[in-house]
């Protein structure tokens, strides 16, 4: 964040539960760390390529992103390998 990069989130189960846009900022990354520690998902599975089908979407400038999941799932390498 002390480079002034944009930081951003996107929680997800079996669906995508919360997206918070990459922007600047101390307070949002506050807000992204807070989001992070307040969620309550609702699903109960878990859903790697529809996360990342939705990033592709939503994420129109190039940027790095850190896939953190436990990786439950099934038929999600192609769109690990398109993103």
């Amino acid at each position: 964040i002390r480079n002034n990069d944009r930081v951003g989130l996107l929680l997800f189960t079996d669906a995508v539960e919360k997206y918070v846009p990459p922007r600047k900022g101390r307070e949002h990354g506050l807000r992204v760390l807070r989001d992070l520690l307040q969620v309550e998902p609702q699903g109960r599975g878990t859903c790697v390529r529809a996360a990342l089908e939705y990033l592709q979407r939503v994420v129109t400038k190039r940027a790095v992103v850190f896939l953190v999941s436990d990786f439950q799932d099934t038929d999600y390498e192609r769109a690990l390998r398109v993103a």
